[in-house]
C-alpha cells in the first residue's frame, strides 16, 4: 500500500489536509474511492484516527482511501466542517486522473463523521457526480442539541 499524506485540499486552515492510500497496483488502473470521515464529536479527532487504520488493513487493493480532516468546531462554527469534507471531494474529483480514481465512492464515517457522511450523501451536487455511491454511517451523531460544542 502507498502513501501520500497531507495533502492540501483547501487554504483557509491548516486543518484542511488529507491522506490517501493507494493499491500498490494504483499506476495500471482506476479505483473506487473510500472517502472516511473521522469521528470526535466536532470538536476533536484527526485523519491519524486509530479508525483509518483498520480501514487501511482491510483494503485487498481494490479501492483507493482518502481520510479526510476539517475545521472542527473550536476552530469553525457549523456548517465550515461538512463544507470542508465536500471541498475534499471536490478536490479529489478534479485530481480524478492523477489519483487513480474511478466514478464509484463510498462516503464512511464514525460518530460525528458518519454524521457529516450521512449529509454528504443527501447532497445532490456530491453525488449526481458519481456513477455508484454507497454511505457507511457507524455510530452516527444524530442528537446535535446534546453537543454544547457542535454550534457557537
Amino acid at each position: 500500500m502507498n502513501t501520500i499524506t497531507n495533502i492540501v485540499y483547501e487554504n483557509s486552515s491548516n486543518a484542511q489536509k488529507l491522506d490517501l492510500y493507494f493499491p500498490d497496483n494504483a499506476a495500471d488502473k482506476k479505483f473506487p474511492l473510500i472517502f472516511f470521515i473521522h469521528g470526535g464529536g466536532f470538536s476533536s479527532g484527526d485523519k491519524d484516527s486509530g479508525t483509518i487504520k483498520h480501514i487501511v488493513n482491510f483494503n485487498t487493493q481494490n479501492f483507493v482511501i482518502a481520510s479526510v480532516n476539517y475545521r472542527l468546531s473550536t476552530e469553525a462554527p457549523f456548517p465550515l466542517g461538512i463544507e470542508d469534507c465536500e471541498k475534499a471531494i471536490n478536490f479529489l474529483l478534479s485530481h480524478r486522473e492523477q489519483y487513480h480514481l474511478n466514478s464509484k465512492i463510498a462516503i464512511a464515517g464514525v460518530s460525528s463523521g458518519a454524521n457529516y457522511a450521512l449529509m454528504l450523501g443527501i447532497n445532490k451536487s456530491i453525488i449526481s457526480k458519481f456513477d455508484k455511491v454507497c454511505i457507511v454511517a457507524l455510530y452516527p451523531v444524530i442528537d446535535l442539541l446534546s453537543l454544547k460544542n457542535y454550534a457557537r
